[in-house]
């Protein structure tokens, strides 16, 4: 009745909570994710507990795809661009081939690596901290600034 209802109205916030309170009992994380993607749509949505309900899938499936991009788009929408990083780099080695999902996660990292830059100079990190695919595209875009290598 529930999936009828959303199906009727996809916003039907009653029918949402139904459907994540039972795909999280029966640990069904593929639709308990999607569940959460319909949620994060909605204004209004508490991102501080859907982070957790992603959290609570990669306690049990730590490759879990979904819940990696979800976690991961909470990060980057909120500005923890390390988190944001870490996250994507668990997406594309989860995922299982070169794909469409794959050449979106490494597009997204790729952008989050000059404000990886800029935040590393921003708390003046010592420069061994700054993650390695940082210092090299800082070195092909010219800036040495603050690189001993």
């Amino acid at each position: 009745a529930a999936e009828t209802a959303l199906v009727l109205e996809p916003a039907h916030g009653g029918a949402l909570a139904l459907l994540e309170s039972l795909y999280r009992r029966q640990r069904n994380w593929d639709r308990y994710v999607e569940i959460l993607g319909r949620k994060r749509e909605h204004p209004g949505t508490d991102l501080g507990k859907l982070g957790d309900a992603y959290v609570e899938v990669l306690r049990y499936e730590p490759r879990h795809t979904g819940a990696l991009d979800g976690l991961g788009r909470l990060h980057e929408e909120s500005g923890a661009w390390d988190a944001a990083a870490d996250l994507l780099r668990r997406l594309i080695t989860a995922l299982p081939e070169v794909r469409v999902d794959e050449s979106d996660a490494r597009y997204r990292l790729a952008r989050l690596l000059p404000r990886l830059c800029r935040h590393a100079r921003a708390h003046q990190r010592a420069p061994a901290r700054v993650p390695v695919a940082a210092r090299a595209a800082r070195r092909r875009s010219g800036d040495t600034t603050g690189t001993s290598d």
